[in-house]
């Protein structure tokens, strides 16, 4: 299935920085591709609402794996 859809959202120049270095030293060829990797992967989802929890006192977020 062709990628029909974009999501946008912003970093300042640091973040972008280390996001790109993160994606080119695990061998991603684009950004996009390695942002969509890690945002689909069910570790990646469960250690963020882990995070998010300890964070905000809230419990779990509601952010959902790609399943």
């Amino acid at each position: 299935m062709g990628k029909v859809r974009r999501l946008h959202f912003r970093v300042t120049d640091e973040q972008y920085a280390r996001i790109k270095n993160n994606s080119a030293a695990k061998g991603y060829a684009t950004v996009s591709s390695y942002l969509r990797s890690i945002s689909l992967d069910s570790q990646f989802n469960e250690k963020f609402n882990e995070i998010y929890a300890c964070l905000t006192g809230k419990g779990k977020n509601t952010m959902k794996s790609g399943k």
